[in-house]
């Protein structure tokens, strides 16, 4: 029976062996697992490092962006207000020049009316006087409470 416990023995020793190389392997596995876990963990945290960075940026160009925007809006603004100064300013040049003209039109109008009815009235006067006679008065009444005399005489006298 000592050959049967030599087998026994034998294999026992075999299966030893075997244990120790799967658990040598085991280990050897567990390391290389533990070793990519770690390397995997340390891709998650970069990677989430990364995609932090990248939004932070995303953020950051966005407002420069609308601050670029709003920067054009305000250009745009002032640009336009600038052209409606300049275009209300001509208008109302504009605008006073037509009325200075109106005005002046208007002035030598009235002027070339008046002259006309200076004439006219020249005329009037000027055939009222051929037609009237030629009259002088003399008061020799007291007039309000004042003797006549001393006063100037008018004397009535006809042209014709």
């Amino acid at each position: 029976m000592k050959w049967w416990s030599d087998l026994k023995k034998v294999k026992a020793e075999d299966e030893l062996e075997r244990i120790k190389d799967m658990a040598c392997k085991s280990l050897g596995e567990v390391a290389a697992l533990t070793k990519e876990k770690r390397a995997l963990i340390e891709e998650v945290e970069t990677l989430k490092l990364q995609k932090r960075l990248e939004t932070e940026e995303i953020k950051h160009n966005t407002k420069l962006v609308e601050a670029a925007a709003k920067n054009d809006l305000e250009r745009e603004k002032i640009l336009l207000q600038e052209k409606y100064s300049k275009d209300i300013s001509a208008f109302k040049e504009e605008q006073r020049k037509q009325l200075v003209e109106s005005l002046k039109e208007f002035h030598t109008k009235i002027e070339a009316r008046f002259d006309s009815e200076l004439q006219n009235m020249k005329a009037i006067y000027q055939m009222l006087t051929e037609k009237l006679p030629n009259v002088n008065f003399a008061f020799t009444k007291d007039l309000g409470g004042f003797p006549a005399s001393g006063q100037q005489v008018i004397e009535a006298k006809n042209r014709k």
